[in-house]
């Protein structure tokens, strides 16, 4: 780690810049993501498909370390899940109201 500090020039725990952080809007597998609601750890994208609600996804604010691909340094930034991290730290909810009440125990907020 202190190798990759260097090299980059700066720790690995810097703060993320706001280019860093997730989109407000994603597109990925032919769904458009809308960010609806962003905690300190959580956050709830709206889902739709040709313009239609389908559902909420709520995940836990992950980071991809920095690393170092074909000689250049990409630094570390937030990540959208994978298919694989439902049901893990990503969940899926049909209904607002289910998803932000997971939302809100997940943040300690009481509703």
């Amino acid at each position: 780690m202190k190798r990759i500090e260097r090299e980059m020039g700066y720790k690995q725990s810097h703060i993320l810049n706001i280019s860093d952080k997730l989109e407000d809007q994603v597109r990925k597998n032919g769904f458009d993501y809308t960010l609806k609601r962003r905690g300190k750890h959580h956050v709830i994208y709206e889902q739709k498909f040709k313009g239609t609600i389908v559902g909420y996804e709520l995940f836990k604010i992950k980071i991809k370390p920095a690393r170092k691909v074909g000689g250049v340094w990409l630094p570390a930034k937030e990540r959208f899940p994978h298919d694989e991290a439902f049901g893990k730290w990503a969940w899926s909810f049909y209904t607002w109201e289910r998803a932000i009440n997971k939302f809100n125990d997940f943040e300690g907020i009481e509703s």
